[in-house]
């Protein structure tokens, strides 16, 4: 296929015949564009059934605590100062260690460590260098990674506020 064409175009050269391939013959039963863009988004309407009303009530109730957990996390960003402060400062902290050519360190430990481990993921989509390191790991030899630098910020994750686990890494 010519790296300059698109998928759709790679699909067209088939069905309209002009490729002799064996899959010539499968793609006449592919709908084209226009019937694909005439489908319903929904599927079709069904009889009731309690396990999926159950299913819907608990999607329901899952998103109507996200949202308002998120508008009381607006609030508190648009009015509490301390919040606010706390925030701001946190943003400089990871650019100015990313600006600095460091990269964040979350450190963590349970279900701490599994959100540590997302925040990972999620900076790293976005390009800010980040690595997860569990505090243990970190005794026995991945405390190599950080290095003696000042550049790179750390992030201790705790729900219980004990730094009795990144103590020992001071």
């Amino acid at each position: 296929m010519d790296s300059n064409r698109s998928g759709s175009d790679f699909f067209c050269l088939f069905r309209d015949g002009r490729n002799n391939s064996p899959l010539t013959q499968h793609l006449p039963s592919l709908p084209n564009a226009e019937t694909i863009s005439s489908l319903p988004i929904t599927p079709p309407a069904t009889d009731t059934d309690p396990e999926d009303e159950e299913v819907l009530s608990t999607a329901v109730r899952v998103l109507s605590t996200e949202a308002m957990a998120l508008s009381s996390l607006s609030r508190l960003y648009a009015t509490n100062p301390v919040a606010r402060n706390g925030f701001v400062k946190a943003v400089e902290a990871i650019s100015t260690a990313v600006i600095k050519g460091g990269k964040v360190v979350i450190i963590g430990v349970g279900k701490s460590g599994k959100i540590g481990e997302k925040m990972v993921a999620t900076m790293n989509s976005l390009g800010l260098l980040s690595v997860f390191m569990h505090p243990i790991e970190a005794l026995h030899g991945d405390l190599g990674m950080v290095k003696p630098v000042s550049k790179h910020l750390i992030i201790p994750i705790s729900s219980t506020c004990n730094a009795g686990m990144v103590g020992c890494l001071d």
